[in-house]
């Protein structure tokens, strides 16, 4: 059977855009590494760098070099804090650090304003202003020990991922319904009590993730909203209590561990 020349100019594409994207992508992941290669900072055109599940203790001041990287991931180390040179890398989109037990991560995190993803956690010192990153389209904080959701968040219209899974937050601010784009919204192991009925104010969201909080009330508005699909509340004191005649068919409730998102 002949293949149609179209078909072949696009698969050429597809093979032409894959290798110029592996050429300017680096992955060193799960290597067992204790330090970063110097090789790694001689190729300054690379735009993504993935040094996550390694062991490094510290990352060199010459990742500065690479003025033209935009995704980098550095979870799963043993790092306890940043180089300034990385706050100066003006084109970096996403920048995961969790995992790495109590690395202090400084305020200059806000001058990385391009960024898109930004996952923090496990830090014993983390940021206190990021309202300047008004590109950010997600963000999570695990288990950085928050008590409350900071002011700033409030400020960062474009979020449509927000996650403060494993903190000790207490109250569901209903500031949060600011966040009109927000998709996915999760405060799963926290010490919350109320769901508040103000989340229905979010439009586009699709799934709200309460699980493992001392939820003793929840407004029942949510189970009625035309966007929510998912509804996680394993572990909570709701099980028993949810009135199902109220939910739509459309929503989907968890209620066991092993569906929790």
């Amino acid at each position: 059977m002949r293949v149609k020349p179209y078909i072949l100019f696009t698969i050429l594409n597809l093979i032409i855009a894959d290798a110029a994207n592996a050429q300017h992508s680096l992955s060193l992941m799960g290597k067992q590494l204790k330090t970063v290669p110097a090789y790694v900072f001689e190729d300054t055109s690379l735009e993504e760098l993935d040094l996550s599940h390694n062991k490094l203790r510290s990352i060199p001041d010459d990742i500065g070099k690479l003025k033209h990287l935009k995704r980098l991931y550095l979870n799963d180390n043993q790092l306890r804090s940043l180089p300034e040179a990385l706050f100066g890398l003006d084109k970096l989109e996403v920048l995961y650090i969790t995992h790495n037990r109590d690395i202090s991560i400084s305020d200059n995190l806000n001058r990385l304003i391009h960024l898109q993803t930004l996952h923090i956690g496990d830090s014993k010192v983390i940021p206190q202003n990021l309202g300047s990153l008004q590109n950010l389209k997600t963000l999570r904080i695990w288990r950085a020990g928050l008590e409350e959701v900071p002011s700033y968040v409030f400020e960062l219209e474009k979020l449509e991922v927000l996650c403060f899974m494993g903190n000790r937050i207490k109250e569901i601010p209903c500031a949060v319904s600011k966040l009109q784009q927000l998709r996915y919204l999760s405060f799963n192991r926290n010490d919350i009590e109320r769901v508040p009925e103000c989340i229905t104010a979010l439009p586009r969201l699709d799934y709200l993730g309460a699980s493992f909080n001392p939820i003793m009330e929840i407004g029942f508005g949510i189970f009625g909203m035309p966007s929510l699909h998912h509804l996680s509340l394993v572990g909570t004191r709701l099980n028993e209590k949810i009135k199902y005649q109220e939910v739509k068919q459309t929503l989907h409730v968890y209620t066991k561990i092993s569906e929790i998102h």
